[in-house]
């Protein structure tokens, strides 16, 4: 098993990425067991956006709100069609 040293001395934007995965993945699942609704999934992220907003003024907080904005939207959308369908 690997160590968490050997992560260390990746790039902050392979880490980012790596996370980036990692969230969608982890918010993916229960969506798709029907844990979470979309609009669950967009409110955690709206939470997260609201959580960086402290430090907006930080070039990579001001990118990383970004990101979140474009997800939280993206399932904010994935509610509007659901409900569409039914």
């Amino acid at each position: 098993m690997e160590t968490v040293a050997k992560f260390v001395s990746r790039t902050p934007k392979g880490m980012g990425l790596a996370n980036t995965a990692i969230l969608a993945s982890l918010l993916d699942r229960p969506l798709m067991r029907g844990i979470l609704r979309p609009i669950e999934v967009a409110d955690i992220l709206d939470n997260a956006h609201r959580q960086l907003s402290a430090d907006s003024d930080n070039a990579p907080v001001a990118v990383a709100m970004d990101i979140v904005s474009k997800l939280r939207t993206t399932y904010q959308n994935i509610e509007q069609i659901s409900h569409s369908l039914t």
